[in-house]
């Protein structure tokens, strides 16, 4: 098993859509790689930084789990 992690920075001004990612983007990961290797695929969503009241570092981070590398390197190519 392998984990990629993709990780969207908390940066002054940026937005995200979480909705598009959530409904769109997660659904078209899901199509494409199904088939290659892919086991799970989740979102986890930055809420805090590691002081109280602080923003978090990450708006948003994919983690990305497939049943090798070698199945990510065949689904990215």
């Amino acid at each position: 098993m392998i984990l990629v992690t993709v990780m969207y920075p908390n940066q002054e001004g940026s937005k995200f859509d979480m909705d598009y990612y959530m409904n769109s983007h997660l659904a078209l990961v899901a199509e494409k790689w199904g088939g290659m290797g892919l086991n799970n695929a989740r979102i986890v969503k930055g809420v805090s930084g590691g002081e109280p009241g602080s923003a978090p570092p990450y708006q948003v981070m994919a983690v990305v789990e497939f049943e090798s590398a070698e199945a990510f390197q065949n689904a990215v190519a």
